[in-house]
């Protein structure tokens, strides 16, 4: 239920969130968001380190805003010498030793790795050329987004386009928009009364069967059965 955001100290991680890949490398970091599921594995025989820190509360939200860090599919390279392993060890130590306020003590510890972060990223992401069509999927995935219109955006050829995404996050764009379409309807099947006709439509389907058929090959169960399954 909480935020993560891990770093690569050294070595590579495969991390899987949702159904996307992609691999992560010695000084890039990201911010997993609450409510979603996600696994990370070494790559190759290199020995790898990595640290993390979950945290959550009114005010994280505004934080990660106002240090505009964002969650994944964003992965930040940060520059080397960036004292980012000192932020995590600090919180350590101070977790460790519970003294006295250690919740106000861990708070600004967190709010100083943040900014250090916010600090030591480098100006590109790691979205690299296919940022323009991956914020444009992130605000209009509820509408019929056309492939070509994608890879226009990025001055690309449909057939590179769909070679450069798959590469990046390890599934077509269509699978990507699907998973998202399928995150917003789940999370809104479990924290609103709206229909699952209401639903569907919010989440780019016209076609309340369709739409059924869909989320029940996607999760196994109906929307109907989710939303028991939930409630109970």
């Amino acid at each position: 239920l909480d935020y993560q955001l891990i770093y690569v100290n050294s070595g590579k991680l495969t991390m899987f969130y949702g159904e996307c890949k992609i691999v992560l490398k010695e000084g890039d970091i990201v911010l997993l968001p609450p409510e979603t599921p996600y696994k990370y594995t070494n790559i190759g025989s290199k020995k790898i380190s990595y640290f993390w820190v979950h945290f959550t509360g009114g005010e994280a939200a505004k934080r990660l805003e106002e240090y505009s860090i964002k969650p994944f599919p964003t992965v930040y390279e940060t520059k080397p010498g960036n004292h980012i392993p000192q932020r995590f060890f600090a919180i350590f130590d101070a977790f460790s030793k519970r003294n006295i306020h250690l919740e106000r003590e861990l708070s600004a510890l967190l709010e100083r790795l943040l900014i250090t972060v916010t600090r030591s990223v480098t100006t590109g992401e790691k979205q690299g050329a296919l940022s323009r069509s991956i914020k444009y999927i992130g605000a209009n995935y509820n509408s019929d987004i056309r492939i070509a219109t994608l890879a226009e955006m990025e001055h690309l050829s449909v057939s590179r386009y769909n070679f450069l995404f798959k590469e990046q996050f390890g599934i077509p764009p269509t699978k990507y928009i699907l998973s998202l379409r399928m995150s917003s309807a789940k999370e809104l099947i479990c924290s609103t009364d709206l229909s699952i006709k209401q639903i569907g439509i919010m989440c780019g389907y016209d076609d309340a069967p369709f739409f059924t058929k869909t989320f029940k090959r996607f999760f196994g169960v109906s929307p109907i059965e989710y939303r028991n399954l939930y409630i109970k």
